[in-house]
C-alpha cells in the first residue's frame, strides 16, 4: 500500500520556508524524498522534511526530517535527528 507524503525541501537548515513542497505517493518516507528529488533533478539539499498522515479520521499526522541530503548516482547520504527520552529526575516530585 502507498502512502501520500509531502515532501519540503529547503535551501538551508535553518530556513523556514521551503523552495519547494512535492506531493509523492511511496512505501515509506525515505523513497518519497529520492523520488521527489530524482522527479526535480536535484542532487544536494540542506533540509527534507517528510510529512504524511496515518489515519485522516483519527487526525494522526506524522513528519520526519532529513538534513544535508545528497543523491549520486548509486549512493544516498543523510544526517537524521536524533531524539533522545530522558527519564524523570527521582529527586522531582518528592517533597523534602
Amino acid at each position: 500500500m502507498r502512502t501520500q507524503y509531502y515532501v519540503a525541501l529547503f535551501r538551508r537548515i535553518e530556513d523556514d520556508t521551503p523552495f519547494a513542497t512535492i506531493p509523492m505517493l511511496a512505501k515509506m518516507p525515505l523513497s518519497a524524498m529520492v523520488f521527489a528529488l530524482h522527479q526535480l533533478h536535484i542532487t544536494r539539499v540542506a533540509r527534507v522534511v517528510v510529512a504524511w498522515e496515518e489515519d485522516e479520521q483519527a487526525d494522526e499526522h506524522y513528519e520526519t526530517d532529513y538534513f544535508n541530503v545528497i543523491v549520486g548516482r548509486t549512493r544516498l547520504t543523510y544526517d537524521r535527528a536524533v531524539e533522545v527520552e530522558t527519564a524523570p529526575d527521582e529527586s522531582e516530585g518528592q517533597e523534602r
